[in-house]
């Protein structure tokens, strides 16, 4: 079984490192504190669980640091953490257990990072990061904010994932402010650096000088796809701020030519066909969200789980509540794809196929219902009008929750949810609200005409 070091940089973490350390107990067989300038009892705290605590003077370089972290690490793998991060004890199995089936020539090991939550802490965001890295392997941290080891050698994914769980808030103006002296210094910054750079700009309202760093990125040859997907998204936020909605749209769909459609990109798209009246195109961009394939092990950030209902709606999928576009944990419906009981309802207690629903007959048939049982005395459809005596159905234009209707021709037109996206961005935790068959409100202004049959 191979032997882990845990390596961590900390900095007045006296409210958080024993939790952190607490976590991993009896996980790793190492622990690397390096301290870059605690003036509060951290130290004293990480000497409980260690004698190897380093101080290292801080070099507004996280990079730097964490590499001396993993200079003084003597296991096989080295592990990083923050001090704000946490091992769950759901997770403790599971990490155990990958210990006990590591292959040997495995060089890095990615695992799931959890970083935002919803109101019962059910993760609402995550993505992968390097955890495990072999040791004395060659590898190095990069980047002197939002640092990285570049990958390489045999690299596997876990589901064993590592929680953030930060309280209070931190320094909100530190990575502009290092990105600014590397500026000031003349140092270049890489593709990488100038994607957060423009970040970091957005971040703080400097909407011009983001779109000119994040346009700059976008048209280099170099930088890795999911960057370049997500700054699509971030610069067309900036340019709708600045009133330049031409530009926005344009640069979302920019965002197409680096790689297949993401869901949350076809969501914004959607939005701002929705938000401009435009009905059919917003509901065709929502329809593609939804038809989206998941991404996990893409490195990109993953909202993790679809739950239904919120507010009496069915199949709502509320702003926290994570990645609404994998459906696997809606029991026997499945995705989308699978979804084969909204054309075939033979699934759907008792009533069949629609060509197959009893004593009703084919569609065709209906119109002469003379040997129809109770449907005797309702005459031809011609002669039906109001009906309002349906069992409160009321008037055809009113079947607001039927998501499939034929039009004359007997083509079905596929009304299917709608997702609308929210404005508010934070950190990285960026949040899409979507409806599945909302009755009222977006389903009636935007599909409403379709589903009544008024449009061919």
């Amino acid at each position: 079984m191979p032997t882990i070091s845990l390596c961590m940089i900390v900095k007045n973490e006296e409210k958080h490192i024993g939790r952190c350390l607490d976590s991993v107990a009896g996980l790793v067989e190492e622990i690397i504190i390096v301290d870059t300038g605690s003036d509060d009892r951290t130290t004293e705290i990480a000497s409980r669980y260690t004698s190897k605590v380093y101080s290292y003077p801080w070099k507004d370089d996280f990079a730097d640091a964490r590499n001396h972290s993993f200079s003084k690490a003597s296991m096989d793998y080295c592990m990083w953490m923050d001090a704000d991060d946490v091992l769950e004890e759901a997770q403790r199995e599971g990490f155990l257990r990958l210990k006990e089936t590591l292959s040997s020539d495995v060089d890095m090991v990615m695992m799931k990072y959890n970083t935002a939550f919803d109101e019962a802490g059910r993760p609402s965001f995550s993505y992968f990061r390097e955890r495990w890295i072999r040791n004395r392997a060659g590898y190095r941290w990069i980047g002197a904010v939002h640092e990285v080891i570049p990958p390489k050698g045999r690299t596997i994914y876990s589901d064993v994932a590592i929680s953030h769980r930060k309280e209070g808030a931190g320094d909100p103006d530190r990575n502009l402010r290092i990105y600014r002296r590397m500026i000031a210094e003349g140092k270049t910054l890489d593709p990488r650096q100038q994607y957060y750079y423009g970040r970091e700009l957005y971040y703080h309202g400097l909407y011009e000088e983001a779109v000119s760093v994040l346009e700059g990125f976008l048209s280099a040859e170099e930088g890795w796809v999911e960057n370049k997907i997500e700054a699509c998204s971030v610069c067309a936020d900036c340019y709708y701020r600045l009133g330049q909605e031409r530009e926005a749209l344009n640069t979302l769909l920019r965002s197409m030519s680096f790689d297949l459609p993401r869901a949350e990109l076809c969501c914004e798209i959607g939005k701002h066909f929705l938000e401009r009246g435009n009905c059919q195109i917003a509901v065709y961009w929502y329809e593609a969200a939804l038809n989206a394939p998941r991404r996990e092990h893409s490195d990109g950030f993953v909202r993790p789980h679809w739950s239904p209902g919120a507010e009496g709606l069915p199949g709502r999928c509320r702003p926290d509540r994570g990645d609404w576009c994998d459906r696997s944990n809606r029991g026997d419906r499945g995705r989308r794809s699978d979804w084969s009981n909204w054309a075939n309802r033979s699934n759907r207690g008792g009533r069949s196929r629609r060509s197959n629903r009893g004593d009703r007959s084919r569609r065709s048939d209906r119109c002469d219902r003379s040997n129809r049982g109770d449907w005797s005395n309702r005459g031809r459809r011609s002669d039906r009008g109001d009906r309002s005596n349906w069992s409160n159905r009321g008037r055809r234009s009113n079947w607001a929750n039927r998501p499939y209707r034929a039009d004359r021709r007997g083509r079905h037109r596929s009304h299917h949810p709608l997702c609308v996206g929210a404005s508010g961005v934070s950190d990285d935790n960026r949040r899409w609200t979507c409806g599945y068959s909302r009755i009222r409100g977006i389903w009636q202004q935007c599909a409403g005409p379709y589903a009544s049959g008024n449009h061919d």
